[in-house]
């Protein structure tokens, strides 16, 4: 049985791409880069990593850039953000179920918190694990903090993501992974990494984590 339910944050419980994408563009431009058009693709990977890798910056240049993303995301693009339709109910039926439910990011954990406080959410979590000051700087690392706080097995969790990301961190810390068509990865991609479950709504994260429960034994 599934007894703890970790989610991703910005394109599973929220759509943030806006304020995301508008802030990273304010960023890259304080640090004399022209931003490429499309950025969807920076949605998903920590973002020290995007800086350093895709648009080359030394670390020193990165943190700089990663200090002004945080500075102008805590002022204006964090609010740039809805809450995806149908999480609510989602997240009011798991707990109603019984389950222990955490968000699992490579956001900074301090903006996580004050996300999911923003748009009332927080009753439904009994964690939210982020990146704290570059020391969970992957997504393995998150989840593995997540399950440390609530108290439970690998093999008693599920992660739902809608990236990559979220499934190559998942696998490696032992969670199985549910992939969400409504956020930002697409049906290939989860393929590709191996997703346990491709869904196309929350309430069909529900439906899943409920027929295994039926299906399975309780420990």
């Amino acid at each position: 049985m599934k007894t703890a339910v970790l989610f991703d944050l910005d394109g599973t419980l929220t759509d943030s791409a806006p304020g995301i994408i508008e802030t990273l563009k304010y960023a890259l431009n304080k640090q004399n880069i022209i931003p490429p058009d499309d950025l969807q693709f920076v949605l998903g990977p920590p973002l020290m990593d995007t800086f350093v890798n895709t648009f080359h910056m030394s670390q020193q240049q990165a943190q700089q850039a990663y200090q002004c993303y945080r500075e102008r995301y805590a002022e204006k693009g964090m609010y740039q953000n809805s809450v995806f339709e149908g999480v609510k109910e989602m997240l009011f039926e798991l707990k109603k179920q019984g389950k222990k439910l955490a968000v699992a990011t490579s956001k900074s954990e301090d903006f996580a918190k004050q996300i999911i406080e923003h748009f009332g959410l927080s009753e439904y979590f009994d964690c939210v694990a982020g990146n704290y000051l570059n020391t969970r700087d992957s997504k393995e690392k998150v989840v593995r903090y997540a399950l440390e706080q609530l108290q439970v097995s690998a093999d008693a969790a599920v992660l739902v993501g809608d990236r990559m990301y979220d499934i190559i961190g998942g696998k490696k810390a032992g969670v199985t992974v549910i992939a969400v068509l409504y956020g930002y990865g697409e049906i290939e991609e989860f393929k590709k990494y191996g997703a346990d479950v491709i869904v196309q709504t929350p309430q069909d994260v529900v439906n899943t984590i409920l027929n295994w429960d039926k299906k399975e034994p309780s420990e």
